[in-house]
């Protein structure tokens, strides 16, 4: 899905990936929103069954990430919202926002909520981290292997292609 963002945005990507491998890190993906030109990331109750949502104020736009969730489901949340700003914020007119229910559904298309999921998936576990972690760690289980992505074992195991 990387292909679908412009040159600059995948270089900046890239680069987060890079330093994860040489540091055995996850991806730190509010530090890669905020690099990827969103204004802020923020923690916050939401009202309803709404997860996360992206907001375009003024052209600035802020991600918003239901405090109460697991670390893994906001780290994913933040990932699917960064998705939607680097994909489609051409459908967010000013000031409106994207807000994604907690199976991410939105007021956008599915397709568009595939796309999201799809280039979050990329984010937080690009395939060249997770082969980093599986060769520098002998024998590591999809458990261990989630916690080090910092995502859920369903998420992992859905990029994976591995049955639940």
């Amino acid at each position: 899905m990387l292909v679908y963002v412009c040159k600059e945005q995948r270089e900046v990507i890239n680069k987060h990936i890079s330093n994860c491998i040489e540091n055995s890190t996850q991806v730190n993906v509010k530090k890669l929103a905020i690099d990827l030109g969103v204004q802020e990331v923020k923690e916050e109750n939401i009202p309803g069954e709404a997860s996360g949502y992206l907001q375009n104020s003024n052209g600035k736009y802020t991600i918003g990430v239901e405090q109460n969730d697991a670390e893994t489901r906001k780290h994913f949340t933040i990932a699917h919202e960064l998705a939607h700003f680097l994909l489609h914020k051409d459908h967010i007119s000013e000031g409106n926002s994207v807000i994604d229910s907690r199976i991410y559904r939105s007021n956008l298309t599915s397709d568009l909520e595939v796309e999201a999921n799809r280039l979050a998936a990329d984010l937080v576990m690009p395939m060249n981290l997770v082969r980093h972690f599986v060769k520098s760690t002998d024998k590591i289980t999809y458990n261990q292997l989630s916690d080090k992505l910092g995502v859920s074992l369903q998420a992992l195991k859905v990029r994976l292609g591995s049955p639940y």
